[in-house]
């Protein structure tokens, strides 16, 4: 059950994040990986 909402939501995040200028997604946020794209790679 866990293993099928982390796809779900995987799917939702990654879906998400690629509607988004990649300019957008490399800008600073000030979360721990630094930005979006910060955090999609130490996700992947």
């Amino acid at each position: 059950m866990m293993a099928a909402y982390n796809t779900e939501m995987n799917r939702r995040f990654y879906g998400a994040a690629a509607r988004l200028p990649d300019e957008l997604r490399h800008a600073p946020a000030g979360v721990f990986f630094g930005s979006l794209h910060g955090t999609l790679c130490h996700l992947l």
